[in-house]
């Protein structure tokens, strides 16, 4: 499953907003424009999500992951989209463990419920939690490091990712 961020930063008026897409698949999230710190603090809630999740202990099975159920989840652990920032409204990618590897961590295994606004629901099983959280956490430190305000526009594509945010 191939996942990409593209990241675009302008600045205005001094000040520096930040346009965020997630590319999973051929499924694109996001592409809203939103003020760098809301996005940083919003991907640093993304990373809280997911050291929680992988902490956690108890398991979803695949089988209990409905799309008809996804808003219960929405402002709960299992959210890894930037919540609060409005480059995300009305889409979803909830993150669920459903194996657990008592020995080792890097092994447990996730299930995402994903979808983009107006579009249908999908269940993506083995969704590769290690490398998405690795992608969050270099666009994090990344924008973090942006020196304000920035003057012009600059633009991102965290490691791994291609122009095309693939």
């Amino acid at each position: 499953m191939n996942i990409g961020f593209s990241c675009n930063i302008a600045g205005s008026g001094g000040h520096n907003f930040v346009r965020l897409s997630l590319h999973i698949g051929d499924t694109i999230l996001g592409e809203g424009w939103e003020t760098l710190g809301l996005t940083t603090a919003a991907l640093q809630e993304v990373l809280a999500n997911l050291d929680a999740l992988q902490a956690e202990p108890s398991i979803t099975p695949p089988r209990d992951i409905r799309p008809d159920q996804a808003e219960a989840y929405v402002f709960t652990e299992h959210n890894i989209l930037p919540c609060g920032s409005s480059a995300f409204d009305g889409d979803r990618l909830l993150l669920f463990k459903s194996e657990h590897h008592r020995k080792n961590p890097q092994n447990h295994r996730y299930t995402a419920l994903c979808q983009a606004y107006g579009q249908q629901a999908a269940v993506l099983p083995d969704f590769p939690f290690a490398d998405y959280q690795r992608r969050i956490r270099s666009l994090t430190h990344r924008l973090l490091g942006i020196q304000q305000p920035l003057g012009g526009s600059l633009t991102i594509y965290p490691i791994g990712s291609s122009p095309r945010g693939v």
